[in-house]
Order: structure tokens, then C-alpha cells, then sequence
């Protein structure tokens, strides 16, 4: 299992996404200057922004994986067992007391 780098609580997911999108339009933009008129300089600019895009994505995995964690032991703690004293519950105790006796 991947180690997830733990993000700070006021890390907003849409914020980062927002931000994500723009560097990923303005990487468009020099990468096709870059590549169509060999421009040295957007073809730089396009590395960085490339390593800058790297991290918001890392940095969005890690907090949607951490909102997924708590999501999913927050259900934990809020399950409640309804059937207590269902059938198999009965079995179960059944089973207990024969053996002790």
C-alpha cells in the first residue's frame, strides 16, 4: 500500500482542482508553443509547471484519500447494530453456553 503524505485540515479539494485545471491549461499553452514554434523558453516554463501540476495531483490524492478514510470510520462509528438479538445472535449464544457447560 502506497504511503500517503498527510495534508493539512484547511486543504480545500476544489481550490487545489481549480488551480490544478488552470496550470494544466496555461501547460497547454506553452507546450504547443514549445513543440510548434521551438520556443526554449514555454518549453521551460512547461517542465516547472509540469512539476507544479505533479504536486497539486499528489497533494488532491492525499486528501481525497484521507476524506475517504474518515469518511469510512466516521460510518463505522455511527453503525448501529440493529439486530441483536436476530437468529444468528441467538445461535452464537447458544453455542457459548453449551460450551461452558
Amino acid at each position: 500500500m502506497p504511503k500517503h503524505k498527510e495534508v493539512s485540515e484547511d486543504f480545500d479539494i476544489l481550490d487545489a482542482w481549480e488551480e490544478l485545471w488552470l496550470t494544466l491549461t496555461i501547460i497547454d499553452k506553452d507546450l504547443r508553443k514549445s513543440i510548434l514554434k521551438g520556443n526554449k523558453q514555454s518549453g521551460r516554463r512547461t517542465r516547472k509547471s509540469l512539476r507544479v501540476a505533479k504536486e497539486l495531483t499528489d497533494d488532491i490524492l492525499n486528501a481525497s484519500w484521507y476524506a475517504e478514510q474518515a469518511a469510512i470510520a466516521e460510518k463505522k462509528k455511527n453503525k448501529i447494530h440493529k439486530n441483536t438479538d436476530g437468529p444468528g445472535i441467538k445461535k452464537i449464544k447458544e453455542l457459548r453456553e453449551s460450551g461452558k457447560k
